[in-house]
């Protein structure tokens, strides 16, 4: 079992790691190290941002909510991940509203 610290540690390093993959648009690997951070550490408010992000680039609505889910469910931050859930549907259902 990982100590408290080194958790926290790794957490970092792979928050750096995925900001590194997304400014050279290496999306996918950003990803899947964001991905491994909520299997392993699942309460960094940060790893669950860039993969909010990361879903909203990449037009991914249903995997943005399920993020948005798991941020309630898992972080400090619940009150605002539920707010910003409720703005990520309602941008949704106006972007189908008026698509051409």
């Amino acid at each position: 079992m990982t100590e408290p610290g080194q958790a926290s540690k790794i957490i970092k390093e792979n928050e750096l790691k995925a900001l590194f993959f997304m400014k050279y648009c290496q999306i996918d690997n950003a990803e899947k190290i964001l991905l491994d951070n909520i299997k392993k550490y699942a309460q960094s408010t940060l790893t669950y941002d860039l993969l909010i992000k990361i879903y909203e680039e990449k037009k991914d609505f249903h995997s943005q909510i399920k993020i948005l889910n798991e941020a309630i469910k898992n972080t400090s931050k619940s009150s605002f991940y539920r707010k910003l859930k409720k703005q990520v549907i309602i941008s949704k259902i106006f972007s189908d509203i008026f698509k051409k």
